[in-house]
């Protein structure tokens, strides 16, 4: 099973590691590339510094397997990460938003490209 979920705090973020990685043995996912903010989908903040905290991959590693993975050093986990063009073209099983203003953009990334996902 395959998960993407927004990320906005280390702690809450580590719990839904420990959920869907740990102890499900699923795969998670959050978004990464400011593409996700150009394009009105990731919609925590307007200003460019914070999207730049929280999208840009400088500080990502892009590994053999093609995915960015960031080290949250706080959590002591690494975020498996999905630029906007790879979220397109996998089958993600669940969707989630842990924010409201993603509601309805990642509402539209359920119905736009991963129609049978939850």
């Amino acid at each position: 099973m395959k998960v993407f979920a927004d990320y906005h705090h280390g702690g809450l973020y580590h719990y839904l590691h420990i959920l869907f990685v740990q102890r499900l043995g699923w795969e998670l996912f959050r978004p990464i590339g400011l593409e996700w903010a150009k394009l009105g989908i990731w919609q925590y903040s307007e200003r460019p510094d914070t999207q730049k905290q929280y999208l840009d991959p400088v500080n990502c590693v892009l590994k053999p397997d093609g995915y960015y993975y960031w080290r949250d050093s706080a959590e002591e986990i690494d975020h498996k990460c999905l630029t906007f063009e790879q979220f397109k073209k996998m089958d993600i099983d669940l969707i989630l938003s842990s924010v409201c203003q993603h509601e309805v953009s990642f509402k539209y990334l359920q119905k736009r490209f991963n129609p049978e996902a939850q």
